[in-house]
């Protein structure tokens, strides 16, 4: 699953600076999303050959949607 949000990492960030003030005037507040949008994707692969992309915008994989959407897909390739 990957976030659609840009990667943060503060860590590797470092701003010089007397105080707080001037931190923040530098840039030295960075904004997240609390719940950054997410894609989900899937691809099989082996000796035989990979299947196309599947791209799942919304919602969670259960058992079900692999069943009903990822399994025809594979199914296809390797026939």
């Amino acid at each position: 699953m990957f976030d659609l949000d840009e990667m943060y990492n503060g860590l590797n960030d470092r701003i010089w600076a007397i105080n707080r003030v001037e931190a923040n005037a530098k840039s030295g507040i960075k904004r997240q999303q609390i719940f950054p949008k997410k894609v989900m994707i899937w691809l099989g692969v082996c000796s035989e050959g990979a299947t196309p992309l599947i791209i799942f915008d919304e919602g969670t994989l259960d058992h079900e949607r692999h069943i009903k959407e990822v399994v025809p897909v594979a199914k296809k390739i390797w026939r």
